[in-house]
């Protein structure tokens, strides 16, 4: 069985037994993106970019229930800061969405109640999809660059940003990564499932707060996370790269005018962190790797 397969079987065991005899019986699992359950409606997956209906089952909201309690091994409580978030962490690095109605505390969401649909993303691993990068990621001097690599969802940047740590990593580079989803290591009893090199540490922890905890205690020469989405992460990478300490890192935009038309990402560029902007094309199943800035 080729490793595609297995890592989307895997992703379907947190279903229901007959949903899940479905789905891996679907021809197109390799290639296989997200599996989208809406209360009412069929079972659709994703690949392409586009939804495909899997058959005339209709997914009710008793399935969603239960396909969210046996994501959290049957113990929603101890799983309440993820579902907060709108996502369960999943063993192998696949990541489960909620959504429903939202319960709020204080001004903020503390849970989410009356599931309506759920969107489970398969992880999967593309050893050497950062090989046409890497002649491009060292100073002349062998000092590496600080990345930053831009995408909309689902276009491949937290594959081709972990891959690019693999690589770094194995040329003895040390790295840290704040995980805060799981997504770039996927620890499983402190052991990353995907190949993120051999001098790696990884936290899973809020970014901002890890990034800080990493600089104390890892003495990391790059500090590696996904997806800058708060201006408490801009504050620690920038306080990071004033360490002199180096930053891979992505970010959710088209291209650098996108980049620049989005308040957060606006002040990030002011602070001239990143010596190379990466940019991903999807087309299908292919990706295009474009270096907008700082490739010389």
């Amino acid at each position: 069985m080729k490793e595609r397969t297995k890592r989307f079987i895997q992703a379907c065991d947190c279903l229901t037994p007959q949903i899940k005899n479905i789905l891996i019986h679907i021809k197109e699992c390799e290639i296989c993106e997200e599996i989208r359950l809406r209360a009412g409606k069929p079972i659709y997956a994703v690949w392409n970019d586009t939804e495909h209906k899997l058959g005339e089952y209709i997914v009710t909201q008793n399935n969603l229930q239960e396909i969210l309690s046996r994501a959290a091994r049957y113990s929603v409580h101890s799983y309440s800061e993820y579902i907060a978030q709108g996502f369960l962490p999943l063993d192998g690095g696949h990541r489960l969405g909620i959504c429903g109605t939202a319960v709020i505390n204080n001004g903020k969401i503390s849970g989410i109640r009356t599931i309506s649909s759920l969107n489970l993303r398969i992880a999967q691993e593309y050893i050497g999809c950062a090989d046409s990068l890497m002649p491009h990621i060292f100073f002349k001097n062998g000092r590496p660059k600080n990345v930053l690599i831009l995408s909309p969802p689902a276009h491949g940047k937290t594959t081709l940003l972990r891959d690019l740590i693999r690589q770094v990593s194995n040329k003895g580079i040390r790295i840290s990564i704040a995980d805060e989803r799981g997504e770039l290591a996927a620890l499983n009893n402190g052991v990353a499932q995907f190949d993120i090199g051999i001098h790696t540490d990884v936290i899973e922890a809020p970014k901002a707060e890890a990034v800080l905890l990493l600089l104390k205690t890892m003495s990391p020469k790059i500090i590696a996370l996904d997806e800058i989405t708060s201006p408490n992460d801009l504050k620690a990478i920038d306080y990071a790269g004033n360490c002199g300490v180096g930053i891979f890192a992505s970010a959710h935009a088209i291209n650098i005018d996108d980049l620049k038309n989005r308040p957060l990402y606006s002040e990030m560029m002011k602070l001239n962190i990143f010596d190379i902007i990466i940019s991903l094309e999807k087309h299908e199943n292919t990706r295009k790797i474009n270096i907008l800035q700082g490739g010389i």
